[in-house]
């Protein structure tokens, strides 16, 4: 059921995060068909526990997931996360695109990074929702725990919340912190290569003393890769790239590579194409893959387990390359294969 696989993600699991966009799409897809359909899901778990016919077991279940949904922390969560998911869903595939420029992937991640600080002040407005839909205003009441005191120690600096501030400063306010060290995290590594890298975007723009200095510095991270010529090729490329009748900034490093293609001056300007293609090779820009082996982890379940590796990497195949998939005509397909499979007497 939708609740029961949104269930794991409610409660906000740091070691999810590295399964790739899809499963944020799937996750927002859940989240959001949650939300809608509120009432529709209680009805028709009520109808499963009322239903004779039903065995025990799922019985059960209908009942435990009556239970989470009967409570205003479980509803405020739902609408937090469906406005978070749906953020970080379009975000994602906007970052993943091959055309993509470092410098707006920074801009998108600190977009992000103010977007989840400015929600921890909206905690009234997912809980004005939660309770319209729910039609429940009372949290539910956490027994409290005892301490146990050393002979030494006395309870009177304890402090103790209501239901309220203690779902709002244990739960919501964790999420936040959460996410917003995990995107300070990324963002960082984004900054880093965008400080090696990142002038060539702009080459064009930039004076010819501030391309000597941000080649030195790339020439110094990789120098068994780079030669020292690196530094007078970017000069001269930037030159280059100047005297083009009616040249236009390029917008990405993709550009750059397919003018030094198109032109075919790879011989004339070697390291400044081995930094290119040092960068366009880099996961940080190279993603728009990862949705693909991201459906790897469903098509290849516990269910299919009997795949042989073949047939799957024929899958995988069909899905990275899905233009050409839905390109293909299939009643010409079917033809070929019923002709070769033929026991027809001619």
């Amino acid at each position: 059921m939708v609740l029961k696989s949104l269930e794991g993600k409610i409660k906000y699991d740091d070691s999810e995060e590295s399964e790739g966009t899809d499963g944020n799409e799937a996750r927002h897809e859940a989240c959001s068909s949650l939300s809608q359909n509120w009432t529709e899901l209680l009805k028709a778990l009520n109808s499963f526990v009322e239903n004779p016919i039903e065995n025990s077991k799922t019985k059960c279940e209908s009942t435990g997931l009556i239970k989470k949904m009967n409570r205003l922390e479980m509803c405020i969560l739902v609408s937090f996360w469906n406005d978070i998911l749906e953020r970080f869903n379009s975000t994602s595939k906007k970052l993943q695109t091959i055309e993509i420029d470092l410098t707006i992937v920074i801009n998108l991640y600190t977009s992000l990074i103010n977007y989840v600080t400015d929600l921890r002040n909206t905690f009234s407005h997912y809980e004005k929702l939660a309770m319209e839909k729910s039609e429940i205003k009372e949290y539910k009441v956490v027994r409290k725990k005892k301490r146990k005191i050393p002979y030494d120690e006395s309870c009177q600096g304890d402090t103790s919340f209501e239901a309220r501030e203690s779902f709002k400063i244990n739960t919501y306010f964790v999420i936040i912190d959460s996410l917003l060290s995990e995107l300070r995290k990324r963002k960082s590594c984004y900054d880093d290569i965008n400080t090696m890298f990142g002038f060539f975007s702009n080459m064009i723009d930039l004076p010819v003393i501030e391309v000597r200095k941000k080649a030195t510095k790339l020439q110094s991270q990789y120098p068994e890769d780079l030669d020292g010529s690196f530094i007078n090729e970017c000069i001269h490329f930037h030159g280059y790239l100047k005297s083009l009748p009616g040249i236009v900034s390029p917008k990405s490093i993709l550009e750059l590579c397919k003018i030094i293609e198109d032109h075919n001056i790879a011989d004339v300007y070697p390291y400044v194409d081995i930094a290119l293609r040092m960068y366009l090779c880099c996961p940080v820009s190279n993603t728009s893959a990862e949705r693909s082996f991201s459906v790897l982890k469903r098509v290849k379940s516990y269910l299919r387990s009997s795949m042989n590796d073949n047939r799957l990497n024929n899958l995988a195949i069909l899905n990275i390359e899905c233009e050409i998939t839905k390109s293909i005509s299939y009643n010409e397909v079917i033809e070929d294969f019923a002709a070769q499979k033929s026991h027809r007497k001619i």
